[in-house]
């Protein structure tokens, strides 16, 4: 069933037509950028250079851009699968519908270039987890290649690598990322010193609401006090990568939209975590209480995205 899920996740981002606030813009892409034997520079403004590399190829094989967005599409969800299988997740279901309901739509319809580094981080955490430096090493320069915040990567690995205890780095984490907040520390050093251009700080410069601070609050809350319950070392160091993407939010509070895509790389836990929480509470009551407390920004979320003109979803099979 989780397989089929899936599948039909995929194939309704790659087969959509006019569906995504993006959806043009990564159509310009592609008309854009000639196929493999004619391209004469992988350098192009605002894309990264595998991206490019990655649609001049697809183009090599076929002009049409509903294959662009089915193998964009699969790159970004895929990887899930066999990482489920890796941690030994078995309500794999759930993982695909948290996916649904909270990344669909922003990833594979919109932000496609984040998604599939975001992909690529999911299938790399396993190497992560058993400290396989120049896997981990090699997957972060593809995903780096596709989309700037790929280089998170290497960061979740050097993260879980010195083994700190979970309690710990929550004390440290949350007081050097209020001093990061309150300082504009972050901000300043992705401006002024690894090369974001001006225009950007403009453009992320929006205040987070208030809604946001409690959906992710509520959500860092319920995976922290439950979860290290579990004595689960995986769990565990899944729960320090989870508290750095907060940490990094709570760092760039001035900067909304900044922050998010920071914070939504290391949301994608969520379709592991949470599986692996409901899995391992044994109390049913609590077990749905639990299940049911996460629909709630869930599905919000979701009803959030829906209300954008631009997700209105029209499909058109034109293969």
């Amino acid at each position: 069933m989780s397989l089929l899920f899936m599948g039909a996740l995929i194939f309704f981002s790659g087969v959509r037509v006019d569906t995504g606030i993006d959806y043009r813009a990564y159509l310009d892409v592609w008309n854009y950028i000639d196929p493999m034997d004619k391209i004469e520079s992988f350098i192009l403004i605002a894309v990264e250079p595998g991206f490019v590399f990655l649609t001049s190829l697809i183009k090599y094989f076929t002009d049409k851009p509903v294959y662009f967005y089915l193998i964009t599409s699969l790159l970004a969800i895929l990887p899930i699968y066999p990482t489920l299988l890796k941690i030994n997740i078995k309500d794999k279901i759930i993982s695909f519908f948290i996916y649904f309901l909270v990344f669909y739509i922003t990833y594979p319809f919109n932000g496609i270039r984040q998604g599939i580094a975001m992909g690529i981080f999911i299938f790399s955490l396993p190497l992560i987890l058993n400290k396989k430096f120049f896997e981990v090493l090699l997957l972060t320069i593809v995903a780096t290649l596709i989309h700037t915040t790929g280089i998170l990567i290497i960061v979740s690995y050097f993260a879980v690598y010195f083994n700190i205890k979970v309690k710990y780095f929550f004390i440290i984490g949350l007081i050097f990322s209020f001093i990061c907040w309150k300082l504009d520390i972050l901000n300043y050093i992705l401006f002024n010193y690894l090369g974001v251009s001006e225009v950007y700080t403009e453009l992320f410069t929006e205040s987070t609401s208030v809604f946001q601070i409690i959906t992710r609050t509520l959500l860092i809350g319920l995976l922290f006090y439950f979860g290290i319950k579990l004595n689960s070392p995986i769990y565990n160091k899944l729960l320090i990568l989870y508290m750095l993407g907060f940490f990094i939010y709570i760092a760039l509070f001035n900067h909304n939209l900044l922050a998010t895509r920071f914070n939504m790389f290391f949301r994608l836990l969520e379709v592991i975590m949470v599986p692996m929480l409901l899995e391992r509470t044994k109390n049913v009551p609590t077990r749905l209480v639990l299940f049911f407390i996460f629909l709630i920004p869930f599905t919000y979320s979701f009803s959030q995205s829906l209300q954008i003109k631009e997700n209105e979803y029209h499909l058109e099979l034109n293969f």
